[in-house]
């Protein structure tokens, strides 16, 4: 009996059409979550590498971990930069470029100081 069902749901051709339809939802799925989810991140990942890698001297700057300082030495081909953190005792340290979260240029400093 088991078997003749299986038979039987093999056979249909309303079956065929349903998985067709399920494989086209799956595409559109996947589709929508790279356009949504995918393609912007690496969009702000590529943003992110090009802001790191043109550090200059005396930029302002805040790492990942929320340290603000000035960046003092930017080899272009080294993965370190040199902050300067501290003006009065002039206190430098060495961080990897990744971990530099963001300039700060003018505009956003004159914008923390009204807030």
């Amino acid at each position: 009996m088991l078997s003749q069902l299986l038979i039987l749901a093999q056979d249909d051709p309303n079956n065929q059409g349903q998985m067709w339809f399920m494989m086209v939802v799956c595409v559109a799925i996947a589709l929508l979550y790279y356009f949504m989810v995918v393609r912007p991140e690496k969009g702000g990942q590529s943003k992110q590498g090009d802001m790191q890698n043109s550090l200059k001297k005396n930029d302002h700057v805040v790492t990942t971990g929320g340290i603000c300082g000035v960046v003092v030495n930017a080899p272009k081909d080294s993965k370190e930069v040199t902050l300067r953190v501290d003006d009065s005792t002039g206190t430098k340290i060495r961080i990897m470029r990744a971990s530099i979260y963001r300039v700060v240029n003018k505009d956003d400093k004159a914008e923390e100081k009204e807030a």
